[in-house]
């Protein structure tokens, strides 16, 4: 299950690095110079690198840390949202996975501001990686307790993708007002160039009949001016009635049991893409990496992911596409992401 021979590539990526400072230095203080501004080379071009900007990247372990397995894992009704779970994962990754080479990544909707809200509240360990805002947003953090953007990132964003399009095709639309009400952008995606939120009461429709509504109304090509959009469009139902550490509850309609959070983003983006970008920058595969999450927005981390589990509080439209090789934890938030550690082999049963 671990990737062998990594330790040996990257020995041999340090030599060559060295050889290349020996050749153009003439001193030791020459030496250390030409280093210094080779790693920030690398750190500066290390998306397209992929796995072997590893060595550049400022991660919790140091230039000589090695992963060799993964976590990623959604956030909220997740990993949080019970106290006495969340101990027990905190005491549990520290003690076990993270001295065994196991690097923690936060996957969630949040930003990376109302993640660090998130964080202080409920004592949450730092992550060698955070990847924010439904994957527009991704931070590694070094082993002083900084996070540094992964700023290539938001370059592959831009392709067929205007957000001022999609807001006045949605918000503007007469026929998503006499289904749905009057739509707003919520405030966890303003200011955010590359994710439009917001949130519709659940009423008499389902699921597939809003994404199709929602989808043909951005779609649609009656502007001849407008850019054609490429686009992901997330969909997770919240309940008014159970306990969640979501946010953008407030202003909750009357009559209404609860809603649906809809986030609209490049084609390029999403929770599943920016994964996939965080296991090349760490040359992890997918069957080296567990996926845990409870909601429809977690949706695309599943896809491509022969280790995943679903915790026992997830909802049913991410149930909906459970694959027989993904686990339904009985345990509920991070007992049911530890239940998936140990069902996949990356914690010992006994832990």
């Amino acid at each position: 299950m671990l990737r062998s021979g990594m330790m040996g590539g990257m020995l041999t990526l340090f030599t060559m690095l060295s050889a290349l400072v020996d050749v153009s230095s003439s001193s030791s203080s020459s030496s250390s110079s030409s280093s210094s501004s080779l790693l920030t080379c690398l750190t500066s071009s290390s998306p397209s690198l992929h796995g072997k900007s590893y060595v550049s990247l400022r991660l919790r372990g140091g230039k000589d840390d090695v992963a060799r397995f993964a976590l990623i894992a959604d956030m909220d009704d997740t990993l949080v949202g019970d106290e006495p779970s969340l101990s027990s994962f905190n005491t549990l990754w520290e003690r076990s996975c993270r001295t065994s080479g196991g690097k923690l990544v936060f996957n969630t909707g949040r930003s990376f501001e109302d993640y660090l809200v998130l964080k202080e509240k409920w004592n949450i360990i730092t992550p060698d990686f955070f990847i924010g805002a439904c994957g527009t947003q991704i931070y590694s953090c070094d082993s002083d307790g900084n996070y540094h953007e992964i700023e290539g990132w938001k370059q592959t964003l831009d392709r067929d993708w205007d957000k001022t399009v999609v807001q006045q095709r949605v918000m503007g639309s007469e026929r998503l007002r006499r289904c749905y009400g009057s739509i707003k952008e919520k405030r966890e995606s303003m200011g955010n160039p590359f994710l439009f939120s917001f949130k519709i009461p659940q009423a008499d429709f389902t699921v597939d009949q809003l994404r199709e509504d929602l989808r043909r109304e951005i779609e649609t090509d009656n502007a001849q001016h407008q850019p054609r959009i490429a686009f992901l469009m997330n969909i997770a139902s919240v309940s008014y009635h159970v306990n969640t550490t979501v946010s953008g509850l407030d202003d909750v309609p009357a009559n209404t049991t609860g809603c649906f959070f809809v986030d609209v983003l490049p084609k390029s983006a999403g929770k599943g893409n920016a994964q996939k970008h965080v296991m090349k920058l760490l040359n992890l595969s997918p069957s080296e990496c567990l996926v845990a999450g409870d909601s429809g927005n977690d949706a695309s981390m599943f896809e491509d992911a022969p280790h995943g589990v679903m915790v026992g509080n997830a909802k049913e439209e991410l149930l909906a596409v459970k694959r027989q090789e993904h686990l339904h934890a009985t345990g509920r938030h991070a007992f049911g992401v530890l239940e998936g550690l140990k069902h996949y082999g990356f914690l010992p049963e006994d832990s």
